[in-house]
């Protein structure tokens, strides 16, 4: 499994920077999305994670984030994302 540990915010205004920093991946690979150095996150933050997802799958990859603010964790509720989005519980970590 290989890590990924995004950090700064996921707003409108940096959403486009972080869209470029996930890293390329393997097919079959698992990617584990570490989101607990994100400081916070509006709605563009919900947007940059659905586009990590699709990357992800065009790649041939398998991705999960785990450790959501709890901000960022409400607004993916909020917009009933939170089924797209693979999250890892903390038994799985």
């Amino acid at each position: 499994m290989k890590h990924f540990q995004p950090s700064g915010t996921l707003k409108l205004d940096t959403a486009a920077a972080q869209l470029a920093t996930l890293p390329s991946l393997s097919q079959g690979e698992l990617l584990e999305v570490d989101l607990s150095q994100i400081s916070s996150a509006d709605s563009a933050g919900v947007a940059v994670l659905l586009h990590w997802l699709r990357s992800a799958r065009q790649q041939g990859a398998e991705l999960r984030f785990s450790n959501l603010p709890t901000g960022l964790l409400g607004l993916i509720r909020l917009y009933d994302v939170d089924t797209l989005l693979p999250q890892t519980t903390a038994s799985e970590s």
